[in-house]
């Protein structure tokens, strides 16, 4: 038995999705339509398109905690660009360092085997008026599926469809897909975003363009 699992069903779900993997990335209009260019998601561009993605989770088993960091890379499908989110999990939530101004902070909380969420740990952060995008990711083997619905501005904008499959256990260095050189750092410094920023967020329904600090 994975001794992860007895820190509870977060964590092993957490520690089932180390290593590289290769997402396909859809986006769909409220109505259904799929979408050829996204305006108003945290970083706008075509679709579809695909990500390389590292998990690391460097886990304390005994004591129930863990530090989280996940690396998206573009692979195809739109301009080169690199996102990176650290979190730590204790008290049997993940807990990830806040994402820029005026942001919730946000959670990863368990759905059941093979299944977590990503979600604002409380709704009444002002941010959230101007961008929320909860996320469902769903883990089987080497495959997953992540699931997220866009508000912006109060209104529904789009829905994101992910699957993807993993290429491998290892995130030691990166990946012979990765555009990025051979010995660059798999994991970057943290992204930051003003998506959440009152007078900085200014995209909303009608596809005007926010800033990503990094």
């Amino acid at each position: 038995m994975n001794a992860v699992l007895g820190t509870g069903q977060l964590l092993a779900d957490l520690g089932s999705m180390r290593g590289v993997w290769r997402d396909r990335l859809r986006a769909f209009a409220p109505d259904g339509v799929e979408l050829a260019e996204d305006l108003h998601g945290g970083v706008p561009g075509a679709f579809p398109y695909e990500n390389l993605v590292y998990v690391d989770l460097d886990a304390d088993v005994a004591a129930g905690t863990g530090r989280y960091t996940q690396t998206n890379v573009v692979l195809s499908g739109r301009e080169f660009h690199q996102r990176t989110f650290t979190a730590t999990v204790a008290d049997g939530q993940l807990r990830f360092d806040r994402l820029g101004p005026d942001a919730p902070v946000h959670v990863g909380i368990s759905g059941g085997p093979g299944r977590i969420w990503f979600v604002a740990g409380s709704t009444t952060a002002p941010g959230l008026a101007r961008y929320a995008e909860p996320d469902l990711i769903r883990v089987e083997g080497d495959r997953r599926w992540r699931h997220t619905v866009l508000w912006r501005n109060g209104e529904l904008a789009r829905v994101l469809d992910v699957e993807g499959e993993r290429l491998a256990t290892s995130t030691g260095s990166v990946h012979a897909l990765d555009p990025r050189d051979d010995g660059h750092p798999v994991h970057g410094e943290r992204s930051v975003t003003t998506n959440y920023a009152a007078g900085q967020s200014a995209r909303d329904a009608t596809g005007q363009t926010a800033t990503e600090i990094r």
